[in-house]
């Protein structure tokens, strides 16, 4: 970066940064509390162009879809609470709402944060590796999941707000635990007491594409996703979207 900048400006930038990493913290305890409706409504842009959010299979790209990505994940939630109520009799008497979240437990810790705040302050970069150790219930039945991998962002400044525009997640370790981590995932058999669960319609990314893969003997031996670098302003760097 070759602007200079004032102490003011310096003391704003620094609040910049400690606001995405604040973000960013408030996505993984909403995520491991179930509450991905609040990552939506507050953390999430609303008027940039083009929001995207990325996995190895493919974007959701457009305020539409990633709505319905969110809102895919809530149904699947209650779906999961339904089953487990059926498999757990002593949860008869509880709602699906009450149950939301049951026998779920989703840290995803958020390690070696690289951050940088565009020079015209209007856009940021983030990158995290993220460990994440999922125990829910899948149609295994309660299974835990080891998941390495990295989270990739663009934020944008919205209405004086710091917002996630384009995240991109891109798991390079899967595997169930006490199984080989090594060279694709390979899931528990299924469970036909949860088999339903494996049958939600989920819907797919709409822009469907190889973004990265897991570690294996094959992969392209070099950094995807790229590592964010100094800027000046979004339209001269690269994107974590499409």
């Amino acid at each position: 970066m070759s602007k200079q900048f004032t102490t003011e400006e310096l003391v704003g930038r620094w609040e910049d940064y400690q606001e995405i990493v604040n973000l960013m913290g408030r996505r993984s305890f909403y995520n491991l509390w179930k509450l991905e409706d609040k990552v939506w409504e507050e953390l999430w842009c609303k008027k940039a162009p083009d929001p995207c959010l990325g996995f190895n299979d493919g974007y959701y790209k457009g305020y539409e879809a990633i709505e319905g990505w969110f809102k895919a994940t809530k149904e699947l939630g209650l779906l999961k609470a339904r089953v487990a109520k059926k498999n757990h009799p002593e949860l008869a008497d509880k709602t699906d709402e009450e149950l939301y979240g049951v026998g779920s437990l989703t840290p995803d810790n958020l390690t070696t944060p690289l951050v940088y705040i565009a020079e015209d302050g209007q856009t940021a970069k983030g990158m995290w590796y993220a460990l994440a150790h999922i125990t829910d219930y899948t149609e295994a039945g309660p299974t835990t999941i080891h998941q390495w991998g990295w989270i990739a962002v663009d934020f944008v400044k919205e209405d004086g707000a710091w917002k996630i525009w384009h995240l991109l997640d891109t798991p390079e370790i899967k595997h169930v635990a006490g199984k080989k981590w090594y060279g694709g995932y390979e899931p528990k058999p299924v469970d036909p007491a949860y088999a339903e669960i494996g049958e939600f319609d989920f819907p797919k990314p709409n822009v469907p594409m190889k973004v990265n893969e897991l570690l294996n003997a094959k992969r392209p031996g070099k950094p995807n996703p790229l590592a964010p670098r100094p800027y000046d302003t979004f339209a001269n760097t690269f994107s974590y979207g499409i």
